[in-house]
């Protein structure tokens, strides 16, 4: 049996860059390099689940090993079974028979020959965090992914848990509580921020998983939002700041006006003219120029396009980012054709 922990859940902006990147990868050269050039990015459809305050636990097997437990960080020995807030004991002895039959079912289903399968979610309840709503209920296991995986190849496949059957005291999917979708648009995705922060707030203000088992006005950690483009999966949470058990690093709300005016002012000003007259006066023709080209773009819209920022009520620093990103997938993409 190999330990596979659950990835990390990025933030938005890291999955913003991600997928924009991915847009604008156009295969691989004769020397095995990768293209990239500028594309139009996609709308895609993100659903998001409750983000729960427990701790990151699954339940790994293959028909040769059964059923092992696990933690973030590893596989938990047979013997310890109070260990991680008592999860082995509720998977090898409490649930025994529940887990062994379900994942028997679930490597039938999903699995070939010598490939294991691991069910994530998150262990949670009293005596696991405080200061959450779902900390005032019994311990339970809220699945919330699933996973095959081939030692022999190194690869895995992502399964959708929501069709998963599940009926058994203290074991749920997330997904059988409220879940919420948002079409992100990734040409402009902060247009998106203001209904991330909403839905946020909304389930901080009142735990909808902890609400629906009994627990009125119990306070929400956030959301975590995940969406399937070209065969990737994406994901990143946002988080509340109530409860303090957590370092947060929130989501700020935007002017959808200020917004609009930056995106229409980059593509005015940082047109693919005046970074081809900033690569010609900077000499660029390799990635370790790129500060040099940056500089000089920026000092060039500064000194020509200053009083078209002030007609437009913008300082530099609120288009400074969105400039250097255009640049930078402009010029990296004019590197790859080379």
């Amino acid at each position: 049996m190999e330990f596979k922990a659950y990835h990390k859940i990025k933030q938005f902006k890291d999955v913003v860059r991600d997928i924009q990147f991915k847009a604008n990868f156009k295969g691989l050269d004769d020397a095995g390099q990768p293209i990239y050039e500028e594309s139009k990015k996609p709308v895609l459809t993100f659903t998001a689940t409750t983000k729960l305050h427990g701790t990151n636990a699954g339940v790994c097997y293959t028909p040769e090993k059964g059923v092992v437990a696990q933690k973030r960080s590893s596989l938990l020995p047979t013997d310890a079974l109070s260990a991680h807030f008592g999860f082995n004991q509720f998977v090898l002895v409490e649930k025994k028979e529940f887990f062994e039959n379900l994942m028997s079912d679930l490597h039938t289903s999903f699995c070939k020959k010598g490939q294991q399968i691991t069910v994530y979610g998150e262990w949670a309840g009293t005596g696991v965090q405080k200061s959450v709503g779902i900390s005032e209920l019994p311990k339970a296991f809220y699945i919330f992914d699933c996973k095959v995986y081939d030692p022999t190849t190194d690869t895995q496949q992502w399964i959708d848990v929501s069709n998963f059957k599940i009926d058994e005291s203290k074991v749920y999917k997330i997904t059988d509580f409220p879940t919420w979708s948002l079409d992100i648009d990734f040409n402009i995705p902060g247009m998106s921020q203001n209904k991330l922060v909403e839905i946020t707030e909304e389930i901080e203000r009142e735990c909808p998983v902890s609400k629906e088992l009994g627990i009125n006005e119990g306070v929400g950690e956030g959301a975590v939002w995940t969406c399937f483009y070209n065969g990737d999966k994406f994901i990143f949470k946002v988080k509340g700041e109530k409860h303090s058990v957590s370092k947060v690093k929130k989501l700020a709300s935007v002017d959808p006006e200020v917004l609009k005016s930056i995106n229409e002012f980059i593509e005015y000003a940082c047109t693919p003219n005046r970074i081809e007259q900033g690569i010609q006066e900077t000499g660029a023709t390799e990635k370790k120029d790129m500060p040099a080209l940056l500089k000089w773009v920026a000092n060039d819209i500064i000194t020509e396009e200053t009083d078209t920022l002030v007609a437009n009520s913008l300082e530099w620093k609120q288009v400074a980012r969105e400039c250097s990103n255009r640049v930078r997938q402009y010029y990296f993409a004019k590197l790859d054709k080379f």
